[in-house]
């Protein structure tokens, strides 16, 4: 065994967190491959019947032009490698990069890792955990690519197979690889382009969410029993009507809670999702509607605090080995993974109790006049979907135009459904897009088939209890009690006073360096005074990211302007031009300026919690978090005037739910009018949904009519009549698509 070999071998035995379970042995014991022969220092392949060589003559000194080439890989960097080769590459990357860089290793075969591990001297990289090794398997993959901490995957990453013949055998499991690497920087970019928002949702609902039930609740709770999942398509205007009859449980968007009530349709569930502050809109003055809500922990906090039902919270994933407090609160609470829309996380929802079949109603992602909603929506600031982008294959079987986010939502949702495991997924939403996976039937035919069964009260009931103001600490995982987060809270609220504090005097500083360079130029770099401030300001700009490192929600917000403040105070000590370092100075100082301002906006919400906590454990009583006092203002005679102004805008869903609200309050004759007003106003807009879905079976059919398909097209026709015995046209449609059937088919009998 070479001491190469051994070496390697020994710092993966020392710190086998970079590699998987067994993978020092596995290259210890290595057998050769079948497909490769080492001849010469060289590996010959064998591709396709014929043999040729991985590397050939000059193999070191051509990766070394080419790395030469890509974007510098400094210590905070990242770069994914398929494929070990004999250990070249990984050899030329190592020694070319920054003391520090990560390098993932995808490699199947423990025995090229061997022939790579005797050829070269990694144990510096493996102990250090600068080289992390994994297996091309999705689940192990993906353990070690999100095990990588975050701040890695900031910069530009280098992602690459075998530069060599090697290389071509390589080449799915590098897009794999790659795939997955992109979805983690990503998710990344993301959390910290979101991050202060979404951090300041977790932080100032906190209390609100330790103490009341999770997900884990209600896991399975309605197992066996159908859920029909209500999302905001343009297309629920046509069939919102039907769900009035349907013997399933209920899981709605809250785009679509106003409505559902509206057409007097209680559901089971609403979800919150959405991080946004414009987000409440949707739920204003529907707080006291006692139906349960589940609210994704990172959703728009106000939504959470202000709602009077019962919730329950669905934690998000960690990340592996994170001992993070609140990655143990969210454990037990319950994990539901958060995707691009509330319709993924809706649906998972309805995995997660349980449901089958799962059908989807309004969920379009594609459609007509490219209209995002259904017409009873308004949310007149909310920004609109991106233009038309391209056709795809629509519900009844022909081309609709779809826009760039509905086709990402769409093959997201559809990458759900095709999971194993799954249960039966229908698509009843009658219009849009066709969704892969999924069985399409009418709503209709689908609350007849499957939604029979009544519910069990005692399910229902248990969902509406929700937590219980006694036990409420029983919501916390053992361990984590009201104290713990109460000490925790008070750590990083520390840390953050820390951060405010030494980012004061290297804002100083800045100023100092600023005024100098600007008074006497190329010259102050000579002065003592100004080489002892940058220094220092290096040295403050490390200090603020070693206290901002202790409170994860800071370095999630403005992880990049961390290290970018302490990368510019190091291009400030070391510089020589006077225009760059003047304009390193004013980069510094914006990003110190931000990271303060943030961290003080992270302080406030911290300490708020904090007083909640302490406010809850000096009085032992839950109620002021789980129920906080809720009034809405009404007056009356303005409420009247607006569900007026709605009514004649054509919208009775808000003129039908002003008008609910304020008859308990008032005997007001012509609140009852305008209320029978707008309810005759949405009885008239079923019947108007009945004709235009009719309309839309009879233009159907005539479409698979010029596309010679009679048999489809007779099902359309059917259809329209079953809709509207009277719609024009569609029964003598309906004879001549049975005559060429007849006349195609003479044997066969058509179905009338």
């Amino acid at each position: 065994m070479s001491d190469n070999l051994t070496n390697n071998l020994s710092a993966l035995r020392l710190n086998p967190q970079v590699g998987y379970p067994g993978l020092a042995s596995q290259v210890e014991l290595a057998e050769p491959v079948d497909w490769a022969e080492l001849v010469d220092d060289d590996l010959l392949l064998k591709v396709d019947g014929k043999e040729v060589r991985a590397y050939g003559e000059g193999a070191v000194e051509r990766i070394e032009a080419r790395l030469k080439e890509i974007q510098p890989r400094d210590h905070n960097g990242l770069s994914l490698v398929v494929g070990a080769g004999l250990g070249h590459f990984l050899d030329v990357l190592f020694r070319t990069s920054a003391v520090g860089h990560y390098v993932i290793l995808v490699e199947p075969e423990p025995y090229m890792l061997r022939l790579a591990f005797e050829r070269y001297d990694f144990s510096g990289q493996i102990r250090h955990g600068w080289l992390h090794i994994t297996r091309p398997e999705t689940e192990r993959l993906k353990k070690t690519i999100w095990g990588i901490p975050e701040p890695r995957y900031i910069k530009p990453m280098l992602m690459t197979r075998e530069n060599t013949n090697l290389g071509i055998r390589y080449y799915k499991i590098f897009s794999q690889a790659r795939e997955q690497m992109l979805v983690r920087a990503a998710q990344v970019k993301t959390q910290i382009g979101r991050g202060l928002m979404i951090n300041l949702n977790v932080l100032n609902a906190l209390p609100k969410m330790a103490l009341s039930p999770g997900v884990k609740e209600i896991e399975g709770l309605f197992k066996g029993y159908p859920a029909i999942v209500v999302a905001a398509g343009p297309s629920l205007d046509l069939n919102i009507h039907h769900l009035r009859e349907a013997k399933a449980v209920i899981i709605c968007l809250a785009q679509t809670l106003r409505a559902l009530l509206a057409y007097d349709i209680r559901p089971d569930i609403v979800v919150s999702v959405d991080m946004q502050p414009l987000f409440i809109k949707h739920l204003e003055g529907l707080f006291d509607s006692d139906i349960p809500m589940v609210a994704s922990c990172q959703s728009y906090y106000e939504a959470i605090n202000s709602w009077q039902g019962p919730v329950y919270v669905a934690g998000v994933p960690g990340e592996e080995n994170d001992k993070h407090y609140l990655t143990g609160l969210w454990k037990q609470k319950g994990i539901i993974q958060l995707d691009s829309a509330a319709i993924h996380f809706a649906y998972r929802l309805a995995i997660h109790v349980g449901a089958d079949p799962v059908i989807l109603v309004g969920c379009d992602l594609a459609g007509e006049n490219q209209a995002d909603h259904y017409s009873q929506y308004r949310l007149e600031t909310e920004e609109r979907a991106e233009t038309a982008n391209e056709l795809v294959d629509g519900y009844w079987g022909l081309p609709v135009a779809s826009k760039v986010n509905w086709m990402g939502q769409k093959t997201q949702l559809e990458g759900l459904i095709a999971r194993e495991d799954q249960p039966l997924v229908i698509n009843a939403t009658e219009g849009g897009a066709n969704i892969k996976g999924t069985k399409q039937f009418l709503l209709t035919d689908t609350t007849e088939r499957w939604c029979t069964k009544e519910i069990e009260p005692g399910l229902r009931a248990f969902l509406k209890a929700g937590p219980l103001l006694e036990s409420v600490e029983g919501q916390l995982p053992k361990g984590l009690t009201v104290q713990f987060l109460l000490d925790r809270l008070s750590d990083d609220i520390d840390s953050l006073n820390k951060v405010i504090g030494l980012s004061s005097p290297a804002l100083d500083l800045n100023l100092k360096m600023t005024k100098l360079l600007n008074r006497i130029g190329l010259v102050a770099l000579q002065y003592n005074k100004y080489r002892k401030a940058a220094v220092k300001q290096v040295q403050l700009s490390k200090e603020v990211q070693k206290a901002a490192v202790k409170v994860k929600f800071l370095m999630q917000t403005i992880a990049t302007e961390f290290y970018k403040a302490q990368s510019k105070a190091e291009a400030v000590e070391a510089g020589d031009n006077l225009a760059h370092i003047q304009d390193t100075l004013r980069q510094n100082k914006v990003l110190l300026t931000a990271a303060k301002t943030t961290a003080i906006k992270l302080l406030e919400a911290y300490e708020a919690a904090r007083d909640e906590f302490e406010d809850y454990l000096e009085t032992g009583d839950p109620a002021p978090i789980l129920l906080p006092y809720y009034l809405e203002s009404l007056e009356p005679d303005r409420e009247i005037e607006a569900a007026q102004a709605d009514l004649d805008g054509g919208n009775f869903v808000y003129a039908i739910h002003r008008c609910r609200k304020i008859m308990p309050f008032i005997g007001d004759k012509k609140a009852e009018m305008l209320l029978a007003e707008a309810v005759m106003k949405r009885e008239e807009h079923i019947a108007g949904a009945i004709m235009k879905y009719a309309e839309i079976q009879k233009r159907l059919g005539d479409l698979y009519m010029k596309g010679d398909k009679p048999w489809e097209a007779m099902a359309r026709y059917q259809a329209a009549l079953v809709a509207d015995p009277d719609c024009p046209g569609a029964e003598d449609a309906l004879k001549g698509a049975e005559k060429a059937i007849q006349q195609a088919s003479p044997n066969k009998v058509a179905i009338a």
